[in-house]
């Protein structure tokens, strides 16, 4: 739950950014998206990058308190983050690492480019399940709607 940690800090570095200085580069000739790439992204710089540190230290502090006290039973309570985690710490498991990211990746595409008129019925309802072996090349992907 990191993402309003974002928001407030972008909501906040947005509306410190002094309006009339964008009025200032309308009045010379620059059109809007110039005037929100030169002066409000500049501006606001400082803020996305707060944002963007205390919503990564936020995720890193739920993962360690999710590994270190939810159980981790492969194919039962692992979640996504945590079968990353453990095919990272077995030898020759990046490969195994980098496919489950792509998975998710891909599942997140999958899921955003639905058709508007599918998401009750087809992909409001689409999990993605991933049965995880024991053995770093061998995991099972089954998509269910």
């Amino acid at each position: 739950m990191a993402f309003p940690l974002i928001v407030s800090a972008i909501r906040l570095a947005i509306e410190a950014v002094d309006s009339k200085l964008a009025q200032a580069t309308t009045t010379l000739g620059a059109g809007p998206i110039r005037v929100f790439l030169i002066i409000t992204v500049p501006l606001m710089a400082p803020g996305l990058v707060a944002g963007v540190v205390l919503a990564f230290v936020k995720a890193m502090g739920e993962f360690g308190l999710t590994i270190t006290f939810v159980a981790n039973i492969p194919g039962q309570t692992q979640k996504l983050p945590a079968a990353i985690y453990a095919f990272l710490q077995v030898p020759g498991g990046n490969a195994s690492a980098v496919r489950l990211l792509i998975l998710s990746v891909l599942s997140l595409l999958l899921r955003w480019r639905c058709p508007s008129g599918w998401r009750g019925a087809l992909c409001g309802s689409m999990t993605l399940f991933l049965d995880l072996n024991h053995t770093v090349d061998d995991f099972n992907l089954a998509l269910k709607f």
